[in-house]
């Protein structure tokens, strides 16, 4: 630091003995003020001190209630600059500072801005969803990790064929007030079903990206518990069982039966098709025959006699 404030006096001696002026460091910039803001943006502006050369400008920038954390720094010669990548619906902290070739001004007074709302940036976090009953299920959430801005609710989707288009899913509306609790029951469900489903959040701005995918799988109802009760063994207990045990066995022999038949029926057509086969190949040769003895003497009689061959085939 001392050896700062030395060759800055060294710097304004010469300053001063060259232009019979004595050289400082500048006043801070004047007037700072927001002139436009949005959801990753804020444009601000200044007035420079009068009859100053300035070289450029610093300004300084962080997330306000963050004082541990460093100003992020961007420089500029016009006294206007907007800042961006900023977070959707955040408060920030702004300071400006004037930069000759002496060194440094005084920063200005920080001002405070937040940054506009826009669609939720991230899915809404950590979802899961338990079976309450076979036609209920109880689907839990929470908010997304970048909200940006007040989120206005929520839309579960969910479906039994989670290769359809998601614009086929059925959707459940979750509005304020009931999304601040991040949890709804869906009804009318199918018993013993395993449902897709997932979550996005929406604001007044649009809606944010959907959750990933989770699955749950509704209770049995009661024909799947009857389906599902083992028999009581009692005094007819034997011959109810041999019943029960000789339907799958007609059914078994039922459909041998049908296969075999189906196969005499399907070699039978079979052979038929290869005897017409035969006899239309029988038919070709001998018109090929009479085609050729057409032209040869005394060959008439042949000819008379295969075509008795033909009309009787």
């Amino acid at each position: 630091m001392k050896i700062h404030r030395f060759f800055l006096a060294i710097y304004s001696l010469l300053t001063l003995l060259a232009t019979g002026n004595l050289a400082e460091i500048p006043n801070p910039p004047g007037n700072l003020k927001v002139v436009n803001v949005g959801p990753g943006f804020v444009k601000l502006s200044w007035t420079p001190v009068p009859g100053e050369k300035i070289n450029f400008y610093k300004l300084h920038y962080r997330q306000k209630g963050d004082s541990s954390s460093i100003f992020s720094e961007e420089r500029m010669r016009d006294p206007a600059h907007k800042v961006r990548r900023l977070t959707p619906f955040t408060d920030y902290e702004f300071q400006v500072i004037a930069v000759n070739d002496v060194g440094d001004s005084r920063p200005t007074d920080i001002i405070e801005k937040r940054t506009s709302s826009s669609a939720p940036g991230t899915p809404p976090q950590n979802v899961r969803a338990i079976s309450l009953s076979p036609s209920t299920a109880l689907v839990k959430w929470n908010k997304p990790a970048r909200p940006n801005g007040i989120i206005k609710g929520y839309k579960i989707f969910y479906t039994l064929e989670p290769d359809i288009p998601l614009t086929l899913w059925t959707t459940l509306d979750i509005p304020l007030p009931q999304a601040n609790k991040r949890q709804a029951t869906i009804t009318e469900l199918k018993a013993n079903k395993i449902y897709s489903l997932c979550v996005l959040a929406y604001s007044m701005f649009g809606v944010g990206p959907i959750s990933d995918l989770e699955q749950v799988m509704t209770k049995p109802g009661a024909e799947d518990s009857v389906l599902k009760t083992p028999v009581t063994p009692g005094p007819s207990s034997k011959s109810n069982s041999s019943k029960l045990n000789s339907k799958p066995m007609k059914r078994k022999k039922m459909v041998d039966d049908i296969n075999e038949i189906q196969h005499k029926v399907y070699k039978k057509e079979l052979i038929k098709q290869d005897k017409e086969i035969e006899k239309l190949n029988l038919q070709i040769e001998l018109l090929n025959s009479l085609k050729g003895n057409s032209s040869v003497s005394g060959s008439s009689s042949v000819n008379q006699l295969l075509l008795n061959c033909l009309l009787h085939m």
